[in-house]
């Protein structure tokens, strides 16, 4: 009866023991998936500020180049026109790569 007794026992606390483990085995697990998701979310927090902090830098170039374009035109800082002055042709070819490239300064900063 007494070895019967202690077999007993020795099985509970087998299942005991057996079951406690069970459990941390689920704790540890769940442990490392909230971990990884918190890895996961730092990271994408990480992405977002470097995505916010381009776009400001972005928007502040935008904003720089807008103004100095609508400066220049405002100014009128664009060569005399061709009836006060008599263009060759390099001069007229560099007349119009300034007036295309003032164009497009005032146009692609509103495209990025």
């Amino acid at each position: 009866l007494g070895e019967a007794i202690g077999i007993v026992q020795q099985w509970h606390s087998y299942n005991q023991d057996q079951l406690w483990s069970k459990r941390g085995y689920d704790i540890g697990l769940q442990s490392m998936r909230i971990d990884i998701l918190n890895t996961v979310r730092e990271e994408m927090r990480d992405q977002v500020t470097v995505i916010i902090s381009s776009l400001d830098n972005l928007m502040v170039v935008a904003t720089l180049m807008l103004s100095i374009g609508f400066g220049f035109v405002v100014e009128g800082t664009f060569p005399p026109a061709e009836k006060e002055y008599d263009y060759d042709d390099l001069e007229r070819q560099m007349l119009i790569l300034y007036a295309v490239l003032a164009a497009l300064s005032l146009v692609f900063p509103l495209a990025c």
